[in-house]
């Protein structure tokens, strides 16, 4: 479509509360947007950060071009001279893992959630997308008490035979892919996807543990030897168990 004219606007927002702890290059925020007066949620990227081959505003044209009920909707992206932001919906509820840290999940709570996050992935495999970074902290719960996928920084397009290269990985979902392939498939996104489900049955204290440590080893990725296959909390049903 031809441009009729172009028009730069401002956009003001004031942070409140940074929220989160474990993004890989960005910051997150509780804002109030100004003009709307309202709450949102601001993610700040450092420009920096960012790959030089890489649009600047890359993850957010994926949120935007991934819209589904269990995705997280993207409001606007702006920038200045050292950052990017990105506005969505502020969600009281906060995310998942947070939900992990206050309390035990029941079995239909994993079920529910489980599910909702799953139907977000299959959305996106299913437009070519990797999310490449799927944990409970990237998943959000909103007011319906739905599951909703965000955090898209790492995710990529894949090629025509269905692989993408990823440069970064959170040091407690890396998979045997990361130790063993240099390109990879959805594939990826699966086992970490097993992984948010293990945290949702088992809790977090295994993963923050072995985050201070410094994250997992080859051997045990590979091995199969963390996280442990048959430690499961009492009230977890062989079937989920499986």
């Amino acid at each position: 479509m031809n441009r009729m004219d172009t028009r730069v606007t401002e956009i003001a927002f004031d942070l409140l509360k940074e929220i989160g702890n474990e993004g890989l290059n960005s910051r997150t925020y509780i804002a109030q947007d100004i003009q709307l007066d309202a709450n949102i949620v601001i993610k700040e990227v450092n420009k920096l950060s960012i790959s030089p081959d890489t649009t600047y505003f890359a993850e957010a044209r994926l949120l935007y071009a991934s819209r589904h009920p269990n995705v997280m909707e993207i409001k606007y992206a702006s920038q200045d001279d050292d950052n990017l932001y990105l506005a969505m919906p502020y969600y009281k509820n906060g995310s998942l893992n947070a939900l992990i840290n206050n309390k035990f999940l029941s079995v239909p709570e994993i079920i529910h959630y489980g599910l909702d996050f799953l139907s977000a992935l299959n959305y996106i495999h299913s437009k070519g997308l990797i999310h490449f970074d799927v944990k409970p902290s990237n998943i959000i719960i909103n007011d319906a008490g739905k599951a909703l996928l965000t955090d898209f920084g790492l995710a990529q397009l894949t090629d025509k035979y269905g692989f993408a290269e990823v440069p970064l990985a959170y040091p407690t979902h890396l998979t045997p892919e990361w130790f063993q392939a240099s390109v990879f498939t959805s594939q990826y996104d699966v086992f970490q996807a097993g992984l948010t489900l293990y945290r949702m049955c088992n809790g977090n204290s295994d993963f923050d543990d072995k985050l201070q440590n410094g994250g997992v080893t080859r051997d045990e990725v590979v091995r199969g030897i963390f996280p442990d296959r048959y430690k499961f909390l009492p009230h977890i049903p062989n079937s989920l168990r499986k």
